[in-house]
């Protein structure tokens, strides 16, 4: 099943690589792919080094243990929901003015949305193994602050990929670079939100 994933997992990715080179054009489509596959593999790499909350299944192709599809995983929904809000609002992420607040709050949303899909699945055929019990938990041992973990961290890395293409006179390389150093950034903010998230539930209980 880990296989069939995988595959599944690329084959989706390529179809939405050539979904936003029609429709961002190639140079954001560079931008965006890039950037977010490395940010996504990154991340993924950093919380598995320095954050041992979960363990991988026996996933076919990995690097360092990571597994190679988080290359594309992340990214594949960054842009189904950057896609998805722009379809809701009728207006492209580039052009967001006065809706850009209500924007947000639906990439969040619909990245949280994503996020009770992919865990249910991945806990179900062992793709993902927690290694924490938390107080507050859904399926599989997954625990409930997860799924915000998928809003944050598209938040964050949309609200930075924005930013920076809204200056057009930025050469290519210069707008790889800004986004590439700040994916460390994006990461803290992440991980530094979610702890508060868990402490303010521990709190709570």
């Amino acid at each position: 099943m880990i296989l069939l994933t995988e595959i599944s997992v690329i084959f989706i990715a390529i179809l939405l690589i050539w979904h936003s080179l029609k429709y961002l054009g190639k140079e954001l489509s560079v931008l965006f792919w890039v950037s977010a596959g490395i940010l996504g593999f990154f991340r993924e790499w950093l919380v598995s080094t320095y954050l041992p909350l979960y363990t991988y299944g026996e996933f076919t192709i990995v690097v360092d243990s990571i597994p190679i599809i988080m290359f594309v995983f992340w990214s594949s929904f960054f842009y189904v929901s950057m896609v998805w809000t722009e379809n809701i609002l009728g207006t492209k992420m580039l052009h967001w003015k006065n809706e850009k607040q209500q924007a947000y709050q639906y990439l969040f949303v619909v990245m949280m949305s994503i996020s009770f899909l992919i865990e249910t699945f991945a806990s179900q055929f062992g793709m993902v193994h927690w290694n924490e019990t938390p107080l507050f938990k859904l399926w599989g041992g997954t625990p409930v602050i997860a799924p915000f973990g998928y809003g944050i961290l598209a938040l964050a890395f949309l609200i930075t990929f924005r930013s920076v293409n809204n200056n057009n006179n930025r050469p290519l390389s210069t707008k790889m670079a800004i986004l590439l150093l700040s994916s460390p950034l994006i990461i803290i903010v992440q991980l530094g939100l979610l702890f508060l998230i868990k402490s303010s539930l521990s709190f709570l209980s």
